[in-house]
């Protein structure tokens, strides 16, 4: 247990560490002092995210969203499991439309949104709530 919490105060310092040099590098004024401070500070949450912290893997998956849906949905999925709730509502939407190289999952979806919500984030509250509205209103139509 104390190698645990150990670990997680290292892997915390090296996320802390990396998110300062990305402020220092979007502070920077020099292109290439900053390209290197961003370089710099993804080294160290690259690591951080070796190590399993939750919240480094869910700023890598982010980051590469756009470019690398795959790579983000892996990082989200390792996050998730581990029970960061930001990451289980983003894995909820990629299962929802189907992106990331995962099939649409709606069930699947709805548990993951169901766990971020449980944890009080707000987006997946919303969102939860949104769907129970649409949902009423449909059955109306019905």
């Amino acid at each position: 247990m104390a190698f645990a919490i150990h670990s997680h105060k290292v892997s915390e310092g090296f996320l802390q560490t990396g998110l300062t040099k990305l402020e220092l590098a979007k502070e920077s004024q020099n292109l290439e002092k900053s390209q290197e401070l961003t370089n710099l500070a993804l080294k160290y949450i690259r690591t951080s995210a070796k190590m399993m912290n939750p919240k480094a893997l869910y700023f890598m998956g982010r980051s590469v969203f756009n470019e690398e849906e795959i790579k983000a949905c892996q990082c989200f999925r390792l996050s998730a499991d581990i029970g960061y709730a930001p990451a289980q509502y983003e894995l909820a939407q990629m299962y929802f439309l189907g992106k990331g190289g995962v099939n649409i999952n709606m069930d699947r979806g709805m548990e993951l949104l169901r766990k971020a919500a449980s944890q009080g984030f707000d987006e997946a509250v919303k969102t939860i709530s949104a769907i129970e509205l649409f949902s009423v209103r449909l059955k109306l139509y019905i």
